[in-house]
Parts: C-alpha cells; structure tokens; sequence
C-alpha cells in the first residue's frame, strides 16, 4: 500500500526529518515557503499554491525506485526548487510544470540512477526552468515554449533529444552538450 502524505498551509513549514516513506505527496502552499526533505520512494508529487508567496523547495527526489515518478507545479507563483531527481532503469521520469507560475530548477536528472524516459513540459511556464545534467537511456523531451526562458546547464543525453524553446520571452541557453 502506498504511502500518502497531504500537507496545506498558510504558515512556513519545514521538514527537516525522514519523509523517506512517503510515496504520494499532495502540497498546497498557501501564501507560503514549505521546505520538505528528500523524498526516496516518491512517485507521485502534486504541488499547489495560492497567492504571490506560494513556494516549496525539495530536497532529492526518487532513488532506486521500480516505478515511474510523476511531480505537477500547479501555480505556484513564489518558484519551485529541488535537488537530484532518480528513477531505476526502465522507468521514466515526468515533469508537468506548465501550470507554474514562479522560476522552477532542479539540480540533475538520472545522475545516480539512470531511468529510461525524461519528458519535462515546461510549455507557457509562467517563470524560468533551469536544470543541470539530465541522462536517461530512452527519449528526452523538453517543452518550454512560451515560457520566460529556459537554462540546461549540463549535458543531455538519451537514445533521442527533443528541445523546443519555441516562443520564450527572455533569452534560453543550452550550455551542456547534447
């Protein structure tokens, strides 16, 4: 049985100790910083916020998990920001940040363990994505069209690169290899 975590706040909230459990996790930042520690067994993430300060900032996601790993930004207008994201081969990573409102960056993806899939849709983000290193053995899929900018500062690699920036409004850079 998975584990299911919901959290909604209007106060700042930090954690500090071991979500390491926690498989499912429902955060809604209400006018508010949440800062949640690493989460290893995660696979589904879902993110809210209301207002102008709504923020949460993570620590490394996933690990060697058997299974898909899943995280939504929906409006959250004061960023998003997290550490390492893994999954064990054969599963894909998914990142649905096209409801964000505020800058989003991550450090790496598949730098530990190295899924298959990397789809990031980052499409008419209402602030910057940036991330670092991004490997997988399968496609990578990055979308941020419409979006202020996107930075990929490391390389990318995967049996396919799909990379559109299509209509950003600020200045994107790729200055790994690809």
């Amino acid at each position: 049985m998975a584990s299911t975590t919901i959290v909604t706040t209007a106060a700042n909230l930090s954690s500090a100790g071991s979500l390491a459990d926690v498989q499912e996790f429902t955060i809604s930042a209400i006018n508010s910083a949440i800062s949640i520690a690493d989460l290893s067994k995660i696979y589904n993430l879902n993110l809210s916020g209301t207002g102008t300060k709504g923020q949460v900032t993570l620590g490394n996601l996933g690990g060697s998990n058997q299974y898909d790993l899943t995280l939504i930004d929906n409006n959250l207008a004061g960023g998003l920001s997290g550490g390492n994201i893994n999954v064990s081969p054969g599963n894909d990573i998914y990142l649905n940040l096209s409801a964000g409102q505020g800058n989003v960056s991550f450090n790496t993806i598949g730098q530990t363990y190295v899924g298959r899939n990397v789809t990031i849709s980052a499409a008419n983000l209402g602030g910057t994505f940036s991330v670092g290193t991004i490997n997988a053995t399968g496609d990578v899929k990055i979308d941020g069209s419409g979006s202020l900018g996107v930075t990929l500062g490391g390389s990318i690699t995967g049996s396919s690169v799909d990379i559109n920036l299509n209509n950003t409004l600020n200045t994107s850079s790729i200055t790994g290899t690809v």
